[in-house]
């Protein structure tokens, strides 16, 4: 090595021993990890709240129209009956989305009563 290469390598290794009396220098660093902490989240969840608003403005009449088209499938009646007023006091349990509730309770306590057997 050169001697001037010796002498940069000599002052980094003195330069490494000192301590930093300013106290300060952590605080202010840490300050500026936060705020650039902060930025990439606040953007983050801009992008993303951007991303959602877009979406619901340009699907929302395709959306409103397929919520509506399941909401009358849900509500068919799984028994028909005659009687008008054994209708509306079964109106509640008499519907495939009571029945497709019903199975999916089921479901959750079969698979339940699976992992507890293992």
């Amino acid at each position: 090595m050169t001697e001037r290469l010796d002498e940069n390598l000599r002052q980094l290794f003195e330069e490494s021993e000192q301590n930093l009396t300013n106290e300060t220098f952590a605080d202010d660093v840490m300050v500026k990890v936060r705020q650039i902490t902060f930025r990439q989240k606040a953007t983050w969840w801009g992008t993303r709240l951007l991303i959602a608003l877009v979406i619901i403005l340009l699907f929302s009449k395709p959306l409103q129209s397929i919520g509506q088209l399941i909401t009358q499938v849900l509500i068919y009646p799984v028994v028909e009956l005659s009687n008008p007023y054994l209708v509306w006091i079964l109106l509640p349990v008499n519907n495939l989305a009571c029945l497709l509730l019903l199975v999916g309770v089921g479901f959750m306590l079969l698979q339940k009563k699976i992992r507890n057997v293992t």
